[in-house]
C-alpha cells in the first residue's frame, strides 16, 4: 500500500478517535456537572436537616426544663402548705391538750 494513502488513513482514524474522545469527555464533563449539583443539593439538605434536628432537640430540652421547673415549684408549694398545716395541727393539739389538762384538773379538784 502506498505510504501516503496509509498515512492519510491513519490521520483519518486518529481524527475519528480524537472526535470520539472529545465527545466522551464532553459527556463525562456534563455528567460531572450534574452529579456535582446533586452532591451540593444533598449536602445542603443534610445541613438543613441537621440544623432542624438540633433546633428540635433544643426546643424539647427547653420544654422539659420548664416542665421540671414547674413541677419543682408545685412540689415546693405543696411541701410548704404541708408544713403550715402540720404547724396548725400541732397548735390545735397543744390547745386541746391544755384544755384536757385543765378539765382533768378541774375534775380532780371537784372530787
Amino acid at each position: 500500500e502506498d505510504p501516503v494513502i496509509a498515512a492519510r488513513r491513519q490521520i483519518q482514524e486518529l481524527n475519528a478517535m480524537g472526535e470520539e474522545i472529545q465527545t466522551k469527555v464532553a459527556l463525562m464533563k456534563s455528567e460531572m456537572e450534574v452529579k456535582s449539583k446533586l452532591v451540593e443539593e444533598l449536602h445542603s439538605l443534610r445541613v438543613k436537616n441537621e440544623s432542624d434536628h438540633v433546633q428540635k432537640i433544643k426546643n424539647l430540652n427547653k420544654d422539659w426544663t420548664k416542665k421540671i421547673d414547674d413541677i419543682k415549684t408545685k412540689h415546693n408549694k405543696i411541701i410548704s402548705e404541708q408544713d403550715r398545716l402540720h404547724k396548725d395541727l400541732q397548735k390545735e393539739c397543744d390547745l386541746l391538750q391544755k384544755k384536757k389538762d385543765s378539765l382533768t384538773s378541774e375534775i380532780e379538784r371537784i372530787r
